[in-house]
């Protein structure tokens, strides 16, 4: 096997990933070294990527301690759970924030797709304004729900509060 060493830059340090199957996940990085080394994979090769990733050491090793074990659960699968992905699930959505965009950035897809995932475990907790807060976006209360200028609609968000089981049947009555 050739030998690996892919050294990738962050803004506060850099990280040396010796495992081609990491770098292969990581598009953007496969797409950078092939663009200069098209035989990389069969041939020693020590790169180090010119450009820096804009983000923290930390959540580029995080990334990488589990991209290959993170897969997305299947479209039609029901059953899985949060915990499934127990590093993740560790964390808080603040936490997982720059993890996921970081996963964007990369084009690490199936990783990308996981940590949705689990944020959205996470999201599927709070209340809708908490929900607008996470995501940067207001949560408005006003009577008309489509907004000409933007071409979006905006519901209110008591239409997304959830319901207790009494409160749901005195809402159907």
């Amino acid at each position: 096997m050739a030998k690996c060493e892919i050294t990738l830059k962050f803004q506060d340090d850099s990280i040396v990933v010796r495992d081609a199957r990491i770098i292969k996940k990581m598009e953007l990085v496969n797409r950078a070294i092939t663009s200069e080394l098209p035989n990389w994979e069969t041939e020693d090769t020590i790169f180090t990527l010119d450009s820096e990733l804009p983000f923290l050491k930390g959540f580029g090793v995080f990334m990488i301690s589990n991209i290959l074990k993170y897969r997305p659960p299947p479209a039609d699968d029901f059953t899985t759970r949060a915990e499934e992905y127990p590093e993740a699930n560790a964390l808080d959505l603040d936490q997982l924030k720059p993890i996921i965009e970081l996963a964007n950035y990369t084009e690490s897809e199936d990783f990308m797709n996981s940590i949705g995932f689990v944020i959205a475990k996470k999201l599927d907790n709070l209340e809708v304004d908490q929900i607008a807060a996470f995501f940067g976006v207001d949560c408005r209360d006003d009577e008309d729900i489509f907004d000409e200028n933007d071409g979006w609609t905006h519901p209110k968000a008591e239409m997304f509060k959830r319901l207790n089981r009494d409160q749901a049947v005195e809402q159907e009555e």
